[in-house]
């Protein structure tokens, strides 16, 4: 069995870090992340839960998780073998995006023994790419292999019947909504530049928006700048003042005004009571909360 190797590299032409790894593990609790992850199981047989869901864990099988995706997996007996890439959300370009996000009901697929020889090929290679001062050539391999690799996991899930339907077309705009959002709180957001990255009318993506998340597409926005303000209070020395812009609020006085209705505190009250807490766990649960669909007599996942 390999060694656990772990490397970082940069995704070319995006600026930000990805991580690869090959490492073996017996079991991970249950989890999630800020970032999009994809793992390919290439030895070890065992069961992995995601969203709620139970799945096989053996030889070929490859899946991708989205931010706030809650998942965790075993193994029986001896530890498995796990290939898996890391992609901050910021880097991965419109084309990679949607593989990654149209996994609401699955995002399991099961390669064969003939893909297989072929995934572990590509991740032996993204994995042997030197990581120090690489240079065009190898900048260019690494992003090719990544691609290769998403694109056969793409085809084995809709192979799988893993196509969306009319249902999971509209959560998957809810989904380019939400995280064109998550991206750019810092910055003022419009319907338009919202509708747009959902690929959908602005009448409609404020339609589903609202019917799946069950709040207006602007409250949820209102909301995460909130919640990215309390973040910063407890982590960190910033102004107010500071931190008001730094969320993406032009008005201080209406900064002032939406966090005391939230929090029923005022910045200041809310430093002082809560220096130094981690949030983490706070903000994920609530992440999680926001991330719940509603079930309904059209929705079966």
């Amino acid at each position: 069995m390999p060694k656990r190797k772990l490397t970082r590299i940069v995704y070319s032409g995006y600026g930000d870090t990805v991580t690869t790894e090959c490492r073996k593990l017996l079991s991970e609790e249950a989890h999630n992340h800020d970032c999009l992850e994809l793992e390919y199981v290439t030895s070890g047989e065992g069961e992995m839960v995601l969203r709620g869901k139970c799945f096989p864990l053996k030889r070929g099988c490859i899946f991708m998780v989205r931010p706030t995706d809650r998942h965790s997996y075993r193994f029986f007996g001896e530890k498995g073998i796990v290939y898996r890439i890391i992609l901050p959300a910021s880097c991965v370009p419109d084309s990679l995006r949607r593989a990654f996000i149209r996994n609401k009901k699955r995002g399991v697929a099961y390669a064969g023994d003939r893909v297989c020889l072929y995934l572990d090929s590509m991740f032996e290679m993204l994995m042997s790419c030197p990581t120090e001062a690489p240079g065009e050539d190898v900048l260019y391999a690494r992003e090719s292999f990544i691609n290769i690799i998403v694109m056969t996991y793409l085809k084995l899930y809709n192979q799988a019947g893993g196509g969306l339907s009319p249902v999971e077309e509209e959560l998957r705009g809810v989904d380019d909504a939400k995280y064109y959002i998550w991206e750019n709180y810092q910055n003022k957001i419009t319907l338009t530049q919202v509708a747009k990255a959902a690929s959908m009318h602005p009448r409609y993506i404020s339609h589903i928006f609202k019917k799946h998340l069950g709040v207006p597409i602007f409250t949820f926005i209102k909301l995460h700048r909130l919640d990215q303000a309390a973040l910063r209070l407890r982590g960190t020395e910033e102004s107010v003042t500071s931190i008001c812009s730094l969320v993406g609020y032009t008005n201080y006085a209406n900064f002032m005004r939406d966090f005391k209705e939230h929090f029923k505190q005022t910045p200041l009250e809310y430093r002082q009571q809560n220096k130094g807490l981690d949030l983490t766990e706070d903000f994920k649960e609530e992440m999680d909360r926001r991330d719940f669909i509603p079930p309904s007599e059209n929705n079966n996942d």
